[in-house]
């Protein structure tokens, strides 16, 4: 899953297929990063050096299949991409291009069936309601799906076999408005249920059962709200927990029973992890530090 952050569906796969969590590139004060550390998400303690992107990138939509994670868009070099790229997670591989998406955009969110990946929203320079799919394990430009309800940056996606959610993210304002699409087909999205708070730069991820969004910002506000939506049942979101600190501009990724959230801007860069069990709720306990403080970037999990 993929957050911007992004996240991603995990299909039918099972929990236990499911070892390592990637985080991707980044910023730190504005500068863009190479780096991608792993985990293994069912072992506490402190990430590691995964490889490192040929190009530093930050503000990307990600998401994955059993054994490729795909990124799109972001900056690269302060400007705009529309670039598109995958590496092998299990063979700890760098990057390589895929295709192109529709526009440049920064900060669209990502989700995945394990077969087709989505990328909605984002900003080109205004807000764009803009969703690309790709199917991962075909390398190609990026084929119109569809438009969200409402366009706007910043949000966060979740995913199960069949339906993909976006939450949150800037429109005109901060936004609680949440969408879901049928994955396997095309079209507009339509409303869920919204979020329990509107904000922007929160992180997700998701069971097979539940997505869950954490943190994020008002303004310039930072939030310590947990939300969770049942991705089969149409209904407004329910708190989660509480984060011990606020904190926006996350990632996280899961092995679909624990979520794990790192990194993002507490009163400074954060380096720190904390994991969650999806199943119940709660506010999360520490889990170790990534290798690199860092916000603006995104993770996926296989």
């Amino acid at each position: 899953m993929l957050t911007v952050n992004s996240l991603i569906g995990f299909g039918a796969m099972a929990a236990g297929s499911i070892t390592l969590g990637v985080f991707v590139g980044g910023s730190i004060n504005g500068a863009s990063q190479t780096t991608m550390d792993y985990i293994t998400i069912a072992v506490i303690g402190n990430a590691a050096t995964f490889n490192t992107l040929s190009t530093s990138r930050q503000s990307q939509g990600m998401c994955a299949d059993a054994n490729r994670g795909v990124y799109a868009g972001g900056y690269v070099s302060g400007t705009r991409t529309n670039n598109i790229s995958y590496f092998s997670i299990p063979n700890f591989s760098s990057n390589t291009s895929f295709g192109t998406l529709s526009s440049a955009r920064h900060s669209s969110a990502g989700c995945s069936d394990k077969n087709r990946g989505l990328f909605g929203g984002g900003d080109t320079g205004s807000k764009v309601n803009t969703i690309d799919y790709v199917t991962i394990q075909t390398v190609a430009n990026s084929t119109s799906f569809g438009s969200l309800t409402v366009g706007r940056d910043g949000l966060g996606a979740v995913a199960d076999t069949t339906r993909g959610l976006f939450g949150g993210g800037l429109a005109l304002n901060a936004s609680a408005v949440c969408d879901y699409v049928t994955i396997a087909t095309t079209g507009n999205a339509t409303n869920f249920g919204n979020l329990t708070l509107a904000r922007l730069y929160l992180a997700a991820t998701e069971s097979d059962t539940r997505g869950v969004f954490f943190g994020g910002t008002i303004g310039t506000t930072r939030q310590t709200r947990i939300d969770y939506q049942v991705i089969q049942t149409l209904a407004a979101a329910t708190t989660f927990g509480t984060l011990a600190t606020a904190r926006s501009y996350p990632a996280a990724c899961s092995n679909l029973s624990r979520a794990v959230l790192g990194g993002g801007l507490l009163a400074a860069n954060t380096a720190t992890m904390l994991y969650f069990d999806i199943a119940t709720t709660g506010n999360g306990t520490s889990f170790g530090d990534l290798t690199l403080a860092r916000t603006w970037f995104a993770a996926v999990s296989a």
